[in-house]
């Protein structure tokens, strides 16, 4: 019987690290380790311990930056205040990503019918997933798109926000497709009752033009703000005063 842990399912933590050489920005990922614990105290001491093995003095800390999980961003236990008791001059910067990530789920949270839109959505993801066979019939309706790929759903993730852009693109390119193939396995002899409703359901949900409607005025604002966090705010070269002006636009726009 083998003992060896299955990696795979052990919660892994990365230390990246951002320096500049010579006016140049870089950043590299230097650790990745399996963790135990999520508390910030023993977070801290894996990156104690790494810092002391590769001959970092942690008073040459100048900033750090995490997302806004309690443990990480916590001003009594978390991650970054262990850091700042060590070196006062370590400044915690929350993750800009992270940030306009929870901007877009509590946006969703506060809007009944948002809120219904992307249940339908995980719900359709789910009735065509939940099968190889629907999944397949799917999958061979649709066409190539963006560089000949194929567009497919997407499960949501309220920890990932870039998976509600790439499900309500797919969606959103896909639609008559998506009605079409809905229609088929709804009337087929060769379907389950079972199927069959639930594709009646779905269907009749796409049909309704207010479900159109929210597809195309979600798929709008989260290929902007997509683009803004996947490619922008996570540039190497981005800075504080960037980010700051990339959000102010994105502000900008949605207030047009």
């Amino acid at each position: 019987m083998d003992s060896t842990p299955d990696l795979s399912k052990i919660d892994q933590m990365a230390i990246v690290l951002r320096y500049c050489i010579s006016s140049k920005v870089y950043e590299r990922l230097f650790h990745l380790t399996p963790v135990t614990s999520h508390k910030g105290e023993f977070i801290f001491n894996i990156l104690s311990e790494f810092l002391k093995n590769t001959g970092l003095d942690i008073k040459n800390v100048r900033g750090q930056s995490y997302d806004n999980s309690s443990n990480m961003s916590g001003i009594y236990e978390g991650l970054q205040a262990h850091v700042k008791n060590q070196n006062s001059l370590a400044i915690y910067i929350p993750c800009t990503t992270h940030s306009l990530n929870l901007v877009g789920v509590h946006s969703v949270d506060c809007c009944e019918e948002a809120v219904h839109f992307f249940s339908f959505l995980q719900m359709l993801y789910n009735f065509f997933s939940g099968s190889t066979h629907r999944w397949s019939i799917l999958t061979n309706s649709l066409e190539k798109k963006d560089k000949e790929r194929l567009l497919f759903l997407k499960s949501l993730s309220d920890t990932r926000w870039a998976c509600h852009s790439e499900a309500c693109r797919a969606l959103t390119i896909n639609y008559k497709t998506i009605l079409t193939v809905l229609f088929e396995i709804s009337d087929s002899k060769n379907e389950n009752g079972d199927t069959k409703y639930n594709a009646k359901v779905l269907l009749k949900k796409m049909l309704k033009k207010e479900t159109g409607y929210l597809c195309l005025f979600w798929n709008d604002i989260l290929q902007h703000c997509n683009k803004v966090s996947a490619i922008d705010l996570q540039s190497k070269s981005n800075g504080i005063l960037k980010a700051v002006n990339l959000l102010k636009s994105l502000k900008m726009l949605f207030q047009v």
